[in-house]
């Protein structure tokens, strides 16, 4: 699936609400830089896409897989699984 750059946006914004909402210390630790917060695409395909999202402190690397299906995203693997 080729994805244009709005979309790609339109996607990261979305997953970025998405984050914040399961997430929120994490995200307010990504905003003061103490949490370094990475999206690595692993597959796009049937209509799905599928990312890993990493954040990485001095301590640890969390790590979560997110799939976009049926307008939004979901969450198919954390670390506390």
């Amino acid at each position: 699936m080729a994805i244009n750059e709005f979309t790609r946006k339109q996607l990261n914004n979305e997953l970025m609400k998405e984050l914040q909402k399961r997430y929120p210390e994490l995200m307010q630790e990504r905003l003061s830089e103490k949490v370094q917060l990475v999206v690595l695409p692993i597959e796009s395909r049937q209509g799905k896409i599928t990312v890993a999202v990493r954040f990485v402190d001095a301590q640890y690397r969390r790590t979560a897989n997110f799939e976009y299906q049926n307008n939004r995203w979901y969450c198919t693997r954390d670390w506390n699984d």
